[in-house]
């Protein structure tokens, strides 16, 4: 084994109770498991790990189910929901977007396109 070698036992374990401690700083700061884009984002956890943990453990009866990653290859649904958990959105970061749902960056000029469909709808900038 190397160091970072995702493969080896060690470093699953790093990286499993990393994102478990990650989550618990960012309960004690007030965060939940609505927001788990913004916990991903801050924490610079993989979504799907992340997910697959926390289910797991299901933390202090938090209903980590209710936590809706994938919208089925849905990119309006996670659009739409990526957008309902701001307040005020002066500019979206479609990177981050794509991030933020484990998508494909090739999805990059589609997702363009979908948040300027809500944009017209919504009045949003990107």
């Amino acid at each position: 084994h190397c160091d970072n070698d995702i493969l080896s036992c060690e470093e699953k374990r790093a990286n499993k109770e990393a994102i478990l401690l990650l989550w618990e700083i960012y309960k004690e700061q007030g965060g939940n498991a609505s927001y788990f884009s913004n916990f991903i984002e801050i924490a610079g956890c993989p979504f799907e790990e992340s997910i697959t943990i926390l289910r797991e453990i299901e933390i202090n009866d938090e209903n980590i189910e209710e936590i809706t990653p994938c919208f089925e290859g849905n990119l309006r649904k996670c659009a739409i929901h990526y957008i309902s958990q701001f307040d005020v959105i002066e500019i979206i970061k479609v990177y981050d977007f794509l991030e933020s749902y484990n998508l494909s960056y090739d999805l990059y000029d589609e997702a363009v396109k979908q948040f300027q469909q809500l944009s017209d709808q919504q009045n949003l900038a990107y």
